[in-house]
């Protein structure tokens, strides 16, 4: 748990820093192929940063030390996404989205993750409907670039991100 709430700390400063980080050139990529990159079944690189993220959240004593932190940075992100112009151009990891798509990005990234933080805990809460729906738009539109079969209509919200994220099994891992 420690690693994951530090994994999404560190979206949170990604975020803080992105939406700091204007720029004047046209997006190249979008919401759906922002997630291109990412290969979960051939490899993709991310070894490093996992070994980054285990050893900087044990550096905190406890999962509580990297709650508070992210308790810091996530409100903040929230609100520079607010004050943020709708209309804006930001920069991240090598890429121009427009703001609607860099915040789609945080979106689909945070229900995932809240998803993995509490499917397992009765009586938690689901992620926001609008959060899941938005997730599973991204998923379903990932999975139609990729040229495969639709996501089952018959799967919630809630199935549908857990199946395409390889959480539950039956389906190709669209996103890990």
């Amino acid at each position: 748990m420690r690693e994951l709430l530090w994994h999404q700390t560190l979206d949170a400063i990604r975020a803080l820093a992105t939406f700091a980080t204007v720029v004047d050139r046209p997006a190249d990529t979008d919401a759906v192929d922002y997630w291109s990159d990412f290969h979960p079944d051939a490899g993709d690189g991310g070894a490093a940063h996992a070994a980054y993220v285990r050893a900087a959240a044990a550096a905190f004593d406890s999962p509580e030390g990297v709650a508070g932190f992210w308790c810091d940075t996530g409100p903040a992100a929230a609100r520079a996404a607010a004050a943020a112009d709708p209309a804006a151009h930001v920069a991240t990891q090598g890429h121009v989205l427009t703001l609607a798509d860099f915040l789609s990005t945080l979106v689909v990234e945070a229900t995932v993750h809240l998803l993995d933080l509490t499917v397992d805990l009765e009586g938690a809460p689901e992620p926001p409907g609008a959060a899941l729906a938005e997730t599973r738009r991204v998923l379903e539109a990932l999975q139609a670039r990729r040229s495969r079969e639709p996501l089952p209509s018959d799967w919630d919200d809630t199935e549908a991100v857990l199946r395409a994220t390889g959480r539950l099994p039956g389906w190709p891992v669209l996103l890990g």
